[in-house]
């Protein structure tokens, strides 16, 4: 199952993730809904310094909902992002 995405522009990446719920975060540019443990997030990073705790949680979290670990069970919420 696709988790991530990354489109790498000349002057920025636009990427998204899939979460097992949805975020609010400014730097959503849009989130969409799929079904009720699956929700696109897209975001831009336009700098390194963007890809922060926040972002690395998202991954970490996509990763999981890539590997259907989202089904099995509830996971409390911790951490940046969360």
């Amino acid at each position: 199952m696709s988790f991530a995405a990354c489109t790498v522009r000349q002057r920025w990446v636009d990427a998204h993730v899939v979460l097992p719920r949805r975020i609010r975060d400014p730097r959503f540019t849009s989130v969409q809904t799929f079904s009720p443990r699956n929700h696109l997030h897209a975001f831009r990073l336009r700098t390194p310094e963007d890809v922060d705790g926040h972002v690395r949680a998202w991954l970490a979290d996509a990763y999981e909902v890539g590997n259907q670990r989202h089904l099995e069970r509830p996971r409390p919420r911790v951490g940046p992002g969360r």
